[in-house]
């Protein structure tokens, strides 16, 4: 099946495009005036980490062992980080 560039697809695209990011951006920069620094450092690096499993999962992309241990080196200090904060 092949793209037709019409003006409607290509409103939608750019609809989707937009309004998505717009959204969420808006969420994050309001989540940022509450959260400590070093927790919003953190969180920041869910992005590449969430965007990779997708990748793997949706994509068939396949992780090498650096990547595993990186990807788990991030989610042991986001968690490490949000539980010592609770305390």
């Amino acid at each position: 099946m092949d793209f037709v560039p019409t003006p409607a697809s290509v409103g939608l695209l750019l609809l989707l495009g937009t309004a998505p990011s717009a959204v969420a951006y808006a969420l994050y920069f309001r989540g940022l005036r509450t959260t400590p620094a070093g927790t919003a450092a953190l969180i920041a690096l869910l992005e590449p980490l969430v965007a990779t499993l997708l990748a793997t999962l949706f994509l068939g992309d396949r992780l090498n062992s650096i990547a595993l241990v990186g990807a788990g080196l991030i989610t042991t200090a986001i968690l490490l980080n949000t539980r010592n904060r609770r305390r």
